[in-house]
């Protein structure tokens, strides 16, 4: 139900959006210049305008929803996103202003062990990373029963969305940006940490063209950690029935999840290469199983039978990530961060 204009009002400094301070300034300006009570909507619409609500914020406090705002030390500014894992928000903190992202679990999956025990475990896999081409992680909580992650809030896009809004994109350009998620992925990779689900929407680019790896929630530690049991491990192979997507999923890592390394990794950089410069997946079909099962049984196309722009190096690098076997794919992914330096520079000369 939306509350009248005193409720609307009242809401603004129970919920901690305004102060009784400022509220009482914002009534009386508003009588002096309108010579009347507010209305709602109005109002509404002259804090939104000038800057002191975002429109996120107006419509779930105008709604009566203003308690969701609030979660822990966090603001909820606007709502970023959502998949299976739960909801993303841009969220303040509210004593030090600092803007993040906050990957907030949905209530009815809350009070599941298992879910529990892989959110959690997405924290700590976050929190070992500190790379420009990784999205950070700042902090974890829970607020009345939810539970949530705190990330670095990075403006810009993500690959798939850059990639489509400027299609065709550059060589030289997909190049770049595949580099610095293989430098993402290898600092990964050095730490032990296999991604399992690299596709363009999980890399995001800045406004600057920088390129960051997000959402290591399909994440498994490769080496040993003795605060996981092997029930945890087994909970969290039970979570998805395919952890990763099969657009871009490894022929190894479709058999079994937990058994694909770093080189899945590199098969879907692979993929997704294909997908930013090509503009379609390079398998395509009408059902997963469909998709699954091309990538183990048709061949490996080619990037310039569709760009004669792609340099005959950077074709054959493709075609050695995406080859069937892992024993056949580049073995690291510095490796291929190298060769696409290597190849961008090469680009660069040559303009």
């Amino acid at each position: 139900m939306a509350l009248t204009a005193q409720q609307f009002v009242e809401s603004l400094t129970v919920h901690g959006l305004m102060s009784s301070g400022e509220v009482t300034t914002l009534l009386k300006e508003w009588t002096v210049v309108s010579g009347q009570e507010p209305d709602v909507e109005a109002l509404v619409r002259k804090l939104v305008q000038d800057g002191k609500l975002t429109k996120f914020q107006a419509i779930n406090l105008y709604q009566g929803r203003g308690k969701g705002l609030i979660l822990g030390e966090y603001l909820i500014l606007d709502k970023i996103g959502a998949g299976a894992m739960g909801k993303v928000y841009k969220a303040k903190h509210r004593r030090m202003h600092r803007i993040v992202a906050l990957k907030v679990l949905p209530p009815h999956v809350s009070a599941i062990p298992r879910i529990i025990d892989r959110f959690f475990r997405e924290v700590q896999v976050a929190a070992r990373l500190t790379h420009p081409n990784v999205v950070a992680a700042y902090d974890s909580g829970e607020s009345h029963g939810l539970h949530y992650l705190v990330m670095e809030y990075v403006e810009g896009q993500d690959l798939l969305v850059y990639a489509d809004a400027n299609a065709p994109l550059g060589v030289a350009k997909a190049v770049e940006l595949l580099r610095q998620s293989a430098e993402g992925l290898a600092y990964a990779h050095e730490n032990n940490i296999v991604h399992r689900d690299v596709k363009p929407s999980n890399i995001l680019v800045t406004a600057d063209g920088q390129a960051k790896i997000l959402d290591l929630g399909l994440a498994r530690i490769t080496d040993d950690d003795a605060s996981s049991t092997s029930e945890t491990q087994n909970a969290l192979t039970v979570e998805g029935e395919v952890m990763g997507t099969p657009d871009y999923m490894s022929p190894e890592q479709s058999c079994d999840t937990h058994a694909a390394d770093h080189r899945a990794d590199i098969y879907a950089l692979g993929c997704s290469l294909y997908r930013i410069l090509v503009g379609r997946i390079p398998y395509p079909g009408d059902t997963p199983v469909q998709k699954v099962m091309a990538h183990h049984d048709r061949p490996i196309p080619s990037l310039r039978d569709d760009r004669p722009d792609v340099p005959v190096e950077l074709d054959a690098l493709f075609q050695k990530m995406m080859a069937k076997s892992p024993a056949d794919r580049p073995q690291s992914t510095r490796e291929v961060a190298d060769e696409l330096a290597r190849i961008g520079k090469a680009l660069h000369a040559a303009r």
